[in-house]
């Protein structure tokens, strides 16, 4: 489904609060599940907002679903976490 179609879905909601949040995500999940395997989310994520017009006066949910594609958009940044390996097991045991 294309983001333009669950825009429109989500902007019909009359959903507030955690329903609205809940209704956004799971939009946004069917987006990028329906996305295919060699696309990238993130650029997948900026050529849907190029693509959108959004309302004046969002729905909630509607809002949720366009704050869910700004956060596609940036890069994630996971790095890796030392857990101090041997020193670390022997401070926790004594």
């Amino acid at each position: 489904m294309t983001a333009l179609a669950i825009m429109d879905g989500l902007q019909r909601l009359a959903r507030e609060g955690d329903a609205a949040e809940q209704a956004a995500r799971l939009g946004f999940l069917e987006w990028v599940f329906a996305l295919s395997a060699d696309t990238s989310p993130q650029q997948a994520a900026s050529r849907a907002l190029d693509g959108l017009d959004p309302p004046e006066a969002p729905s909630a949910a509607a809002a949720a679903f366009l704050e869910f594609l700004e956060q596609a958009t940036r890069p994630s940044v996971v790095g890796a976490t030392r857990r101090g390996g041997a020193r670390g097991r022997r401070r926790a045991l004594h």
